[in-house]
């Protein structure tokens, strides 16, 4: 006969009870990795009464008991246990199902406290940072003046056009950040903004520190945008064409202007990029204090070990931003700009290739509205102003996924450190070298700039990764990493994201947030479908449970409008956005189709709608999102 089949309600308490006893180790096996890997100082019941302080990090205790975070654990638990199929074998959940599970266990017991803000520390970041970048700007306008007076009109307006082009995209990006707070303000910045304010605008918002929901940036992530638009449309261009200019003159002609000018170019474009890659990888670390590719910041107490690793990565940014310039204005003396201009088209259009095959091309780390403008004009806008950053002056936050990958970051720089030599050597020794002037370099003297400048790169990063973090990968950098694998990290690894800065945030916080610093691309929406439909509706329905901020206010347009964008980007078919439609009106009874006229769909035409938000349910049918088979191999797309 055989033994009998055990009932559900056994093999559900067997694998709760199974459940558990794992949650419990991993528990103990995360506290004591931050413990040991961070200084983090878990607080006992012995050490609550002690008073002791600790500018390190620390643990505190959650203020719900542990019955109701076990009784959480299970009904997430329960929740993604499929139903039974028609032959009666029931599906076991994922490991990734149990990974969320052991990740809302470690949310509710432990959560870390950022440490207390450096005021001094941050004002001086911040007056350095505008100091130069103002300090760079200033000497162009007087770079295009003195080359104006000289009547050489067209450097000239070439300085001054990229610097007055910089001017007006800020101005742009300051109308997007503030057009929430009404069209006086908006444009009143905007104006400060091309008067040059944005970074003055931008550095005091980081210094107060001050969360506003209606801005589309945080301030720290603006001001780091507004300093980068600097680097990629006024320092990187316009430094080659004073290097051009300053090639060409004869050496009574070279005016000390001309010289401060590319120095200044080059030196605060290395300065920004070295501040906002630590600036940006240490809020990163400080957010997901166990994600390897964030963990190279160093975490010695010591200052000169930081401060060394700063050094090499500046001295890295000087050497390889000079040769990259210099090449760039012996190719364009050589060969005109039209074939630089090819060249380097060439070699994005490669790159593109790339990430189309992949299925990234269309994928950016901004959550926007699905249209023509972001669908297509956006991501390739992005991927070319990071393309033109790593020519120039590397952003490590560029080797996501979803912006241009480490194999491609990587690939970029050993190509250009490489190749710069080779490059000028051909120009110089070529019969369409015009600079026939004093100033004029041979051969072998290009050969010894890109040696110095070369040795001086790997120099600087041998600093950098000798006073990183010992316990860093540095393989990080170059390995390729796919959508896949980035979501796998970010959405449900409870080794990455098993902290949090805000001691009151959620597990639902945590969802919500990773929907907004995501993609969509890279989200899975099987997951997000059973978040949404399921845990929120089961939890927010009956309007009796405190809801967070994020459901709550302004923030509730913005909620189900995000959520909207997520599904149109995804494609669904009806009866998933049916079943999405029926939640949100579960969720938000109150709103009306003013509040939501651009996902109203039942205004005017043929009666009532079908669907009260969605105003299209129909799949994607682009090449770029779909799978393609070449021969044997598969193009796999993300946002099918």
């Amino acid at each position: 006969m055989g033994t009998p089949p055990k009932n559900t309600f056994t093999v559900e308490r067997d694998r709760m009870l199974a459940l558990k006893s794992e949650l419990m180790k991993r528990l103990k096996k995360l506290e004591r990795e931050r413990t040991s890997q961070f200084g983090l100082i878990p607080l006992r019941d012995s050490d609550s009464s002690s008073g002791s302080t600790s500018d390190q990090l620390v643990f505190i205790s959650s203020s719900d008991d542990d019955n109701e975070n076990i009784e959480d654990s299970g009904a997430s638990f329960f929740d993604s246990i499929r139903h039974t199929e028609s032959d009666g074998v029931e599906k076991f959940p994922s490991p990734m199902s149990k990974a969320r599970t052991i990740h809302d266990k470690v949310d509710a017991k432990s959560i870390i406290v950022p440490r207390r803000k450096n005021k001094v520390g941050l004002t001086i970041r911040i007056v350095l940072t505008l100091l130069m970048g103002y300090f760079d700007v200033i000497t162009d306008f007087k770079v295009a003046y003195m080359y104006y007076y000289n009547r050489q009109f067209v450097v000239a307006y070439y300085i001054a056009g990229f610097a007055v082009f910089t001017l007006l995209i800020q101005a742009a990006v300051t109308i997007q950040q503030h057009k929430q707070k009404g069209w006086a303000e908006c444009y009143g910045r905007a104006l400060i903004a091309l008067l040059g304010g944005a970074p003055i605008m931008e550095g005091a918002a980081v210094w107060i520190g001050k969360e506003d929901p209606t801005l589309l940036f945080p301030p720290t992530v603006m001001f780091a945008g507004i300093k980068g638009i600097e680097v990629a449309f006024e320092a990187v261009p316009g430094s080659i064409v004073q290097c051009l200019g300053l090639l060409s003159a004869r050496r009574n002609e070279v005016h000390p202007i001309q010289i401060v000018g590319l120095c200044s170019s080059i030196f605060c474009g290395a300065f920004v990029m070295t501040d906002g890659n630590f600036g940006f990888i240490c809020g990163k670390h400080r957010a997901s204090p166990n994600d390897p590719y964030y963990q190279w910041v160093p975490n010695t107490p010591a200052l000169s070990t930081r401060l060394m690793c700063k050094f090499g990565m500046f001295l890295f940014f000087v050497c390889y931003f000079s040769q990259f310039v210099y090449t760039m204005s012996i190719f364009v003396d050589a060969f005109g700009f039209c074939l630089a201009g090819q060249a380097l088209a060439a070699e994005l259009a490669l790159l593109c290739m790339y990430k189309a095959y992949k299925g990234e091309l269309c994928g950016v780390s901004i959550l926007s509205h699905p249209t023509p403008l972001t669908n297509y004009v956006l991501p390739f806008l992005l991927k070319m102003g990071y393309y033109v950053l790593v020519c120039a002056c590397p952003m490590l936050i560029t080797a996501a996924p979803c912006e241009l990958g480490p194999e491609v970051f990587a690939a970029i720089i050993v190509w250009r450190l490489s190749t710069n030599g080779v490059v000028s050597y051909v120009a110089i020794s070529s019969e369409n070298y015009h600079c026939d002037h004093m100033h004029n370099m041979s051969s072998q003297q290009g050969l010894i700039f890109n040696a110095v400048t070369l040795s001086g790169a790997l120099i600087g990063l041998r600093l950098f990764f000798k006073n990183c973090c010992k316990k860093f990968n540095v393989s990080l950098f170059w390995k390729p990493k796919s959508g896949k694998e980035h979501i796998e990290s970010a959405w449900r690894d409870p080794e990455v994201w098993g902290s949090n800065m805000n001691p009151v945030k959620t597990k639902d916080d945590d969802y919500w947030e990773w929907a907004i610093l995501l993609h969509p691309t890279y989200l899975p929406l099987e997951e997000l479908t059973s978040w949404l439909c399921y845990r929120l509706v089961k939890k927010y329905a009956d309007r009796t449970t405190p809801r967070p901020s994020w459901m709550s206010g302004y923030e509730e347009i913005v909620f189900i409008k995000r959520i909207l964008t997520i599904y149109n980007w995804k494609g669904v078919n009806e009866e998933e956005a049916q079943r999405v439609d029926d939640a949100l009106e579960t969720l938000f009874t109150s709103k009306s189709p003013k509040d939501l006229e651009w996902a109203w769909s039942g205004v005017g035409g043929g009666g009532a709608a079908k669907f009260r938000f969605f105003e299209k349910v129909k799949p994607r049918k682009d090449w770029l999102w779909k799978r393609r088979k070449v021969g044997s191999s598969v193009w796999e797309s993300f946002m099918t």
